[in-house]
């Protein structure tokens, strides 16, 4: 009887030292497991350019994917559909676990973008949308800038003086989703609002502050008049006031700017009433978003669009 006794005793602890360390381990694998997630390899495509609010928002991201203990490889890309693309492949053979870019132009990426959805790759494009095969292949982290756009035409129209000038544009690439973006949302207001004003003149800077700067002196030298200037970025902010300023000409005054961005710099000529409007656009928080983007599909959800609020500046104000 002692001796059943004892078998019983061996093997219900036998029995218990298994579950012990079944216990053990599958907490270590779960471990292990965590672990590995705090290992993701982020891809950041980095493209050149000559604004500084560019150089802001890869920042905030690298910034950003590092707090969240991702390793991250950084290629630099030449500004072309082409150069981007190449960069998107390296970092698929690679093999990283998410791509991160800020796109030159919305169309061109239909094969690019299937191989590295083929390879299990999420996309995050930021500040830019690309057109992809599927609807549901590529993330957007950006702004409304259609909307921006709109306010910065309802902005005009109700500030004081007559409404009949010319508008000048500057853009930064002619194939860009926010030029058009914000082009249509411009445009659209003065048709809803049944303006006679429209934008007289319209030419790509490739974001380039010297391009910029170029541009509006031709057109002063012409005497061409500018009653507004539209600028789509920081670089082509400054260009245009440096320009403005080399010519003779009173930026805020005598010309109105009609600003997208918010470097420093840029802030600094809004308080010092040079634009008369600024679509304030926070480059940190849309780094933080990116990045939480890219935790998201990380971790098997679906692609999102996600919106980052658009602050308002009006003429000298804060």
């Amino acid at each position: 009887m002692k001796s059943f006794s004892r078998l019983i005793g061996c093997a219900v602890l036998f029995l218990a030292t298994g579950m012990i360390l079944l216990a053990l381990q599958l907490y270590a694998r779960s471990d292990m497991a965590s672990k590995t997630d705090e290992q993701y390899v982020v891809g950041v495509v980095a493209t050149a350019s000559e604004d500084e609010w560019h150089a802001m928002m890869l920042e905030s991201i690298l910034d950003s994917a590092a707090a969240q203990g991702f390793d991250v490889i950084t290629l630099h890309s030449a500004r072309s559909t082409d150069a981007q693309a190449e960069q998107v492949r390296a970092l698929i053979i690679y093999q990283v676990d998410a791509i991160v870019l800020s796109p030159v132009a919305e169309t061109g990426w239909d094969y690019v973008f299937q191989e590295a959805h083929d390879a299990g790759i999420p996309i995050i494009t930021v500040n830019k949308r690309a057109s992809a095969p599927q609807e549901d292949l590529v993330s957007y982290v950006g702004y409304d800038y259609n909307a921006a756009g709109h306010d910065a035409a309802l902005a005009y129209l109700a500030s004081p003086g007559e409404h009949d000038g010319n508008v000048v544009e500057l853009c930064g690439t002619v194939d860009a989703s926010f030029t058009r973006e914000i082009t249509g949302g411009f445009s659209n207001c003065l048709r809803q609002m049944q303006s006679p004003l429209r934008i007289n003149y319209s030419v790509s800077t490739e974001f380039m502050r010297s391009r910029a700067k170029e541009v509006i002196e031709w057109l002063a030298s012409n005497r061409y008049e500018m009653d507004v200037i539209l600028a789509h970025s920081d670089g082509i902010t400054i260009g245009a006031v440096e320009a403005l300023e080399a010519t003779g000409g009173a930026p805020g005054d005598e010309v109105q700017i009609y600003a997208f961005g918010g470097s420093e710099q840029v802030l600094q000529m809004q308080r010092d009433g040079k634009i008369s409007w600024l679509a304030y656009l926070d480059p940190a928080l849309l780094g933080e978003q990116a990045v939480a983007e890219v935790q998201e599909r990380l971790s098997g959800a679906h692609p999102e669009e996600r919106l980052c609020p658009v602050q308002i500046l009006s003429k000298g104000g804060q």
